[in-house]
């Protein structure tokens, strides 16, 4: 069955020549096979092992107070964690100001804070080896992205009502 070939002569009225003097046969063959890509490279064996003992090592190297270990962790967090900052301003500024304002303020202060999260989580982690700011103190508060849903309450507890007297 000469498909490709009945085809092309309908429809371009053409005897079956390419320009190059092949057939468009030929000119088809050449084309149903496409180029082999490169297959794309896979991260050796040895990065993702070295991935997965830092991602395990550092949240323990972290939990040092004050120390180059814990703002190089910080630095790690803020960096790939800097989105959590967007639903954590809505959440704080709905806690403060209400709903109306947590959607729209909230949110304009959350995209504010993400860019910030992650700019000062590359900044981190270049000067972790240097004490700077002073005491290893955190540039941002808070200090790592999910505390932004840690909220220590400060409400009273109940107040207990006495015990009625019995007469």
């Amino acid at each position: 069955m000469e498909c490709p070939r009945c085809w092309i002569e309908l429809i371009s009225g053409t005897t079956g020549e390419t320009s190059l003097g092949r057939t468009f046969r030929d000119a088809s063959r050449d084309n149903a096979r496409p180029a082999r890509r490169p297959a794309a490279k896979r991260p050796s064996r040895w990065l993702i092992g070295l991935l997965l003992c830092l991602a395990i090592a550092l949240p323990g190297a972290a939990e040092a107070k004050d120390s180059s270990a814990r703002k190089l962790g910080r630095g790690f967090a803020n960096l790939g964690l800097g989105v959590l900052a967007l639903p954590g301003e809505i959440v704080e500024t709905t806690r403060d100001k209400g709903p109306f304002m947590g959607a729209t303020w909230g949110l304009v202060k959350g995209v504010g804070m993400m860019v910030a999260t992650e700019l000062v989580g590359v900044w981190e982690i270049v000067t972790c080896p240097f004490q700077f700011p002073p005491d290893w103190k955190p540039i941002l508060s808070p200090e790592f992205p999910w505390q932004h849903f840690q909220r220590d309450r400060e409400v009273e507890p109940p107040r207990r009502r006495a015990p009625p007297r019995v007469r």
